[in-house]
């Protein structure tokens, strides 16, 4: 028999999808959530998206303080964000079925979906300058820019996708998708030509959220169960990083320097972060404005 937090984090995470569908169901599509990006080197910018506020976050002192730097007059429904090397920033507007980006720091935002067919983007992921990486989690399909978003091409392929959640790329371009239903993990090593499923006995249950580090070190969150898989070797295995993190619901993922790692609480609306690699939690909300974070992006 499920104990009373199994019920209410199962119960939390049906609200998570219904939420999502009807966000998105003005447009006559469906759904989507968070996840992740990741720069080398300490974070001098940590951006995170509120699904239910249609806010974009900013601190510039690793969680001390946060700033609004857009609202809901350019933003609905967003679910995923991510910071090129140049520092445009990338929001997944799930609930208009758009690919924002700024250039400003988010105080002017442009459509960017142009030829994207998305039925509902969800997670965003940039690689370089011009690289940006989406998963469309209603049509089952990855899309790829390499210039900017000017213009996109559909790199599904060979992957079997069933709402593919979070999209990472690693230090050595290695892209990374979660598919929540179906609790798998698909990587690609040449851009999205081809895929291979590592989810090689992961204990994955609705996984979310998906970063890479650095140093390799791939991180994923499982939303279903509160906890947060790593794999130090490309997904050939996985482990537990919980270790006492006060996690429920934890969707978005995102990595800096070496063995930082930041997760968002969706339910909780709060962020966690760890300085070794999930050994230990720290909680950085400090009175940030949180109301269902999906996304964190990291400068």
């Amino acid at each position: 028999m499920k104990n009373k937090k199994q019920v209410i984090s199962i119960a939390a995470i049906f609200l998570l999808l219904v939420f999502i569908a009807s966000a998105l169901s003005k447009n006559n599509d469906s759904n989507q959530l968070g996840a992740a990006a990741l720069k080398p080197g300490i974070a001098n910018g940590i951006y995170v998206v509120n699904a239910e506020s249609s806010t974009l976050l900013r601190s510039l002192d690793e969680g001390k303080t946060w700033k609004e730097v857009a609202n809901s007059s350019s933003l609905y429904r967003p679910y995923g964000v991510a910071v090129s090397t140049s520092g445009v920033i990338y929001v997944t507007d799930a609930g208009n079925l758009k690919v924002l980006k700024s250039i400003d720091g988010g105080t002017t935002w442009t459509d960017t979906t142009n030829n994207m067919q998305t039925m509902g983007p969800f997670a965003v992921a940039t690689s370089g300058k011009n690289i940006v990486y989406v998963t469309d989690g209603i049509g089952n399909r990855i899309f790829k820019s390499v210039d900017a978003g000017a213009s996109w091409v559909d790199i599904t392929n060979n992957a079997v996708l069933n709402h593919p959640f979070g999209i990472a790329v690693g230090p050595a371009g290695a892209v990374y998708v979660t598919n929540y239903s179906v609790n798998t993990i698909f990587k690609s090593t040449n851009g999205g030509a081809s895929w291979t499923e590592i989810t090689n006995g992961g204990a994955f249950n609705i996984p979310g959220g998906v970063a890479v580090g650095p140093n390799g070190t791939v991180y994923v969150t499982n939303t279903g169960n509160n906890t947060v898989l790593k794999s130090t070797n490309g997904g050939t295995t996985w482990t537990d990083t919980t270790n006492g993190g006060a996690f429920y619901v934890p969707l978005a993922i995102a990595t800096a320097g070496p063995g930082v790692v930041y997760v968002s609480n969706y339910d909780g609306n709060k962020i966690l972060k760890s300085t070794n690699s999930g050994g230990t939690w720290i909680d950085i909300s400090n009175g940030g404005a949180f109301s269902l974070p999906a996304g964190i992006g990291i400068r």
